[in-house]
This record gives structure tokens, C-alpha cells and sequence, in this order.
């Protein structure tokens, strides 16, 4: 592990990283995680999470989204045929999310029902012994345009 990162503790680096490029945080104290972080994003507004797992070595970036009412009660509506060709789009647009793994950075997603509403989990894994602020800031703009590149397609394709 960095020396530095271990003398100084992750958290603490992203705490100041965070303050020192004016992203607003809320730190969460959770007993199975080492550090949490939700950003205040305004603009757009997105619901970023940073957060490392105790006894892992992953540091975990991403969002969880939610079809809005309106796009919710379009998909229900959805024929049986319109919903299977809607999942292959959904599979296709997921599939160029991928990164190349030789950057050192892991993507995933999940898709997600709760009480009657989908949504998504997307996230970006590294190995937290190699986090530092450029590499932070380049994750968070990834996941920021991700974000962004979900909600137009979502938008485009269940509004049709």
C-alpha cells in the first residue's frame, strides 16, 4: 500500500481532495465500511457515492438512479414485445460502459426493482492503494457522465 495513503488514511485524502475542488460531502458512518461519502452535486444532480468496504480493498464510486413516475408508468404500459425489445436496447446501451481494464478501473451495474420502481446501481471499482486526486477526479467525471449518458437514453428510449 502507498506509505502515505496508509500513514494519512484514505478518507482523510478524499475528505480533502473533495474540499479542495469545492464538491460538497456528507461523511456517513457506516460499521461495515471504512470511509462514505455522498457528494452534493447541483448540477446536474446526481447521487454520487464514495465509499471502501471494511476487510476489501476496493474503493467504490457510483449512483443509484430511479425511473422518474412519468417513464415508470410508460414502461408498464409496454407491450409484451415493446418490454423484450426495450431490454435488448437496455443490454446494448450497458454494454458500452465498459472500460478497458488496463487503466486499473472496474465498472458494473445493476439493474434494480423497489416497491414497483426501476432504476439502476452503476459503479466504478480501483484498487484504493492507488487512489489519488487525479484519479479520483477522473472517476467522478466518469460516473458524472455516465449519469448523464443514462438519463438521455432512458429518456429517448421509453419516451418513443
Amino acid at each position: 500500500m502507498n506509505y502515505d495513503l496508509k500513514e494519512n488514511g484514505l478518507k482523510n485524502h478524499i475528505e480533502q481532495w473533495l474540499i479542495e475542488e469545492n464538491i460538497q460531502s456528507n461523511a456517513i458512518t457506516e460499521p461495515n465500511h471504512l470511509l462514505h461519502f455522498v457528494l452534493q452535486n447541483k448540477d446536474p444532480n446526481i447521487p454520487i457515492e464514495i465509499f471502501q468496504e471494511k476487510n476489501t480493498s476496493d474503493l467504490i464510486v457510483g449512483f443509484t438512479t430511479f425511473l422518474s413516475n412519468e417513464l415508470n408508468f410508460k414502461l408498464y404500459k409496454f407491450t409484451q414485445s415493446e418490454k423484450e425489445e426495450f431490454k435488448i436496447k437496455v443490454d446494448e446501451f450497458l454494454s458500452t460502459l465498459r472500460l478497458d481494464y488496463r487503466i486499473g478501473l472496474r465498472v458494473g451495474y445493476d439493474i434494480i426493482s423497489e416497491t414497483g420502481n426501476f432504476g439502476a446501481k452503476y459503479f466504478v471499482k480501483t484498487e484504493a492503494d492507488t487512489c489519488d486526486k487525479k484519479k479520483l477526479l477522473k472517476i467522478l467525471d466518469l460516473v458524472k457522465d455516465t449519469y448523464e449518458r443514462s438519463e438521455k437514453f432512458l429518456n429517448k428510449t421509453i419516451k418513443n
